[in-house]
């Protein structure tokens, strides 16, 4: 964190780290442009909540500028879909769950910020959010095992506040979404972990927002069947006996 407020402090500094961290990595047409994503909060957010969102996502652009999904894509483009989830499927305008979407594996993922740079730059609520839907690290000294602490994590979802769970589903719907790119043991962990853990999340969301919880369960619903038939049909070939 040495010289962390003086980068995080200039968004100039990191917008233009951040455009010089764009390579050939990401693929046409995988993510919106940056101007596409920001038009759709013009005339909807005051000029001060728009400078918010803009730096974080040059912010999340930069922090994870090193980092590629299972696929290749850069890691960047999972935040930007997810933040898409939440605004234009989930129709949520609020500012502080735009930032923390961009931003939610920042804590977990990236070393330039903690949380006390989040609650400085972004507020006590982002930083609140980001922290509650960041997983504890792998070497995390509370925990005996790999089990023990994803219980611990998904202990913790369970207990949050609905705007956080809301973010954590947009996160996970991209995700189940996007198992394909997953290998096999990790899409069976990840499916089992949604219908165990996280889809009946979606009842303490309809009691603050119906409608967007009825969407959302139908969503995962839609995104869990297509991908446990593909894992099916895989694991059924991956078994079938060879000609000759």
């Amino acid at each position: 964190m040495i010289g962390l407020s003086a980068k995080i402090c200039s968004f100039h500094f990191i917008r233009k780290e951040a455009a010089n961290m764009k390579t050939a990595k990401r693929k046409a047409g995988s993510s919106p442009s940056e101007a596409d994503f920001l038009k759709r909060f013009e005339l909807k957010v005051s000029p001060t909540e728009m400078k918010k969102i803009k730096l974080a996502y040059a912010l999340a652009e930069f922090g994870h500028s090193e980092q590629s999904r299972d696929n290749g894509e850069p890691y960047f483009n999972h935040l930007v879909a997810a933040t898409l989830i939440l605004v234009d499927e989930l129709g949520v305008t609020d500012v502080d769950l735009v930032v923390s979407e961009l931003l939610h594996d920042m804590l977990e993922d990236s070393p330039i910020l903690n949380e006390a740079a989040l609650t400085l730059i972004f507020g006590k609520r982002v930083a609140k959010i980001v922290q509650n839907v960041t997983k504890p690290k792998r070497n995390d000294p509370r925990f005996g095992s790999d089990d023990e602490r994803h219980q611990a994590y998904f202990a913790r979802i369970t207990s949050c506040r609905v705007d956080e769970k809301i973010v954590k589903m947009a996160d996970r719907l991209h995700n189940v979404r996007t198992l394909d790119n997953c290998l096999l043991q990790k899409r069976e962990r990840k499916i089992r972990e949604t219908r165990d853990h996280y889809l009946p999340l979606v009842d303490d969301i309809r009691r603050v927002h119906p409608e967007q919880a009825v969407y959302l369960k139908r969503q995962l619903l839609i995104a869990l069947d297509r991908a446990e038939k593909r894992l099916g049909t895989e694991n059924a070939q991956k078994w079938q006996p060879t000609s000759g």
